[in-house]
This record gives C-alpha cells, sequence and structure tokens, in this order.
C-alpha cells in the first residue's frame, strides 16, 4: 500500500468513458487514489447507478458494529440506504459506473444482495483479476479501463442490444421523467402488472416502487449538490414530493442525513475540491509542469 496520497496529485483522480459498444450498459469508469483513514473513512449513498469496484488496497464494509472484508472486485447493487466503507490508509480503486437495468446482468447469481448492499464479482475477471490490481495500485487508469472493457464487452456478447432497449422502455419510466405507476408502464408495454414488476425486479434488485422513489432522492440529492443554498420546500414540490417533511424523512432514509445537513456538508466539500485543485495548479506552475 502506498505511504500516502493527496486528492490533488497527478492521476489521484481519474475519468473516461466506456467502449462504445457497452454505452448502453455502462456510464463512465473512474478512478481514485485516497487516504480514507484521514478522511475517516466515506459512505456511498444510494443512487439510480450500480458501481462495479475494483479495489488494490483492503476495504472494509460497516454497519454497526460488523466490519467485513470487501472482496478485491465487488458490486454495488441499487442500495436501499448508506453503505459505509473504512480502511486503514490510502485505497486505491477504479470503477465502472453500470446503469440501472445493468446490475442484475453482471453476475450470473441474479440481484439478490442480501442485506449487505454488494456482491463478490471478482468470479467476473478469473485471471485477469491480479493484473487489474496491479494496474490500479499503480494507478496505471488506461490499462485498467482496457481490461474493464474487454471484460464487459465478452459479459455483454451475451446480453442483445435489442434486449437493452426493451429494457429501457420497462425500467426508464421508473427514472426519469413525470411519476409513472406500474399499471401505466404495464398498459404501454401491452403487458402485465406482474411482468412489469418482475422484469423490474430482476435486472435491478428493486421494485418498480422503491426505483422511483431512488430516482427521486438522486434528483433532489443532485440538485442540492449543485445548489446547497437551493429552497428546499420549493425542491420538494418540484420533485413531487407531498410536502418537504415528506421530502426529509426519504432523504434521510436513503442518506442517513436530513437535506439541510447534506446541502451545509456538499458546500464544505466543494469549497475542499475547489481549495485542492488550486493547490495543484498552483504547485505545477512552480515546478513548471
Amino acid at each position: 500500500m502506498a505511504g500516502s496520497s493527496r486528492d490533488d496529485e497527478p492521476g489521484a483522480r481519474f475519468r473516461r468513458d466506456p467502449h462504445p459498444v457497452l454505452r448502453p450498459f455502462v456510464v463512465e469508469y473512474w478512478g481514485m487514489s485516497r487516504d480514507l483513514a484521514a478522511r475517516g473513512g466515506f459512505t456511498i449513498t444510494p443512487d439510480s447507478f450500480g458501481e462495479l469496484i475494483c479495489c488494490a488496497d483492503p476495504l472494509d464494509s460497516v454497519a454497526g458494529d460488523e466490519r467485513v472484508r470487501l472482496p478485491a472486485c465487488f458490486l454495488v447493487g441499487l442500495l436501499a440506504g448508506p453503505l459505509r466503507i473504512e480502511a486503514a490508509g490510502v485505497v486505491r480503486f477504479l470503477s465502472a459506473r453500470v446503469r440501472a437495468w445493468s446490475v442484475g446482468r453482471l453476475l450470473a447469481a441474479g440481484p439478490d444482495r442480501g442485506a449487505r448492499g454488494w456482491m463478490d464479482a471478482t468470479g467476473l475477471f478469473g485471471s485477469r483479476l491480479a493484473p487489474l490490481a496491479a494496474m490500479v495500485a499503480r494507478r496505471d487508469w488506461e490499462s485498467g479501463c482496457e481490461v474493464l472493457d474487454r471484460v464487459l464487452i465478452e459479459r455483454s456478447r451475451r446480453w442483445k442490444v435489442v434486449e437493452a432497449a426493451d429494457d429501457v422502455d420497462v425500467v426508464g419510466p421508473f427514472l426519469d421523467g413525470p411519476r409513472r405507476t406500474t399499471g401505466e408502464v404495464a398498459g404501454d408495454q401491452q403487458t402485465s402488472t406482474r411482468q412489469v414488476e418482475r422484469r423490474v425486479r430482476s435486472l435491478t434488485g428493486t421494485s418498480p416502487r422503491q426505483l422511483a422513489c431512488l430516482a427521486r432522492f438522486h434528483r433532489v440529492r443532485d440538485a442540492i449538490w449543485t445548489d446547497p443554498a437551493v429552497d428546499l420546500a420549493r425542491l420538494a414540490f418540484e420533485a413531487g414530493y407531498s410536502d418537504q417533511p415528506h421530502m426529509t424523512r426519504e432523504f434521510r432514509r436513503y442518506s442517513g442525513l436530513t437535506p439541510s445537513r447534506f446541502a451545509r456538508e456538499a458546500l464544505g466539500e466543494k469549497k475542499r475540491l475547489a481549495a485542492a485543485d488550486v493547490a495543484f495548479v498552483q504547485e505545477r506552475a512552480e515546478g513548471g509542469g
């Protein structure tokens, strides 16, 4: 494990698009090297995406008094609540952010995560696992992404693009736009409500109703992150909650925080990131890089 790493170091943060053939299933690749011990760990809050995470360093999932060592590669599905992650020092990881309808496809065992919120995904990589871990350890993000491309393209050959389009038609209405009932989506698809419920659950690991609630929370969370000073009462109305207390209850259930506290923490984090970016630019200028 590396001795230290700062978010403003060259190579500490990374983002890249997946291979074009994967775009129906994968949003992006992103990597990071971060001292989680210094930051007190971090919390993965639910959103409308899954994460396939490959880590070069020991990482633990923490829930109350229970601490579980995570596999070198694991899949975080569509969470029902926050997932706490901790480590003893610097952690280097590379992640594929996958679309909601890809979560159930990624593992042959299906989307059942039990109460943990994550699944062991080392079996996806086979003999490529050790080389991928070495690439992540030296922060060779580009080579790591090439491995992810190869593994996921091989996996996606079992999936038909036309099926992906059908999946969007079934899952998409619960993610975007005005809230739709399962019956309305079933009518659009000319199928039964039961078939829609089964299809959504098999693809995403959650019910249509919970998927819609999760997507609404995701939009609210992103709106607060974009503008921590946003009017929360107006935001609750625009998001379709019955009132602001309704939004607060759902926001706390998914994130463990109230919207107002999240806004304060978002403002502090944005200031910290801005300061890190300024420091990095200044160091590069002083060093002639």
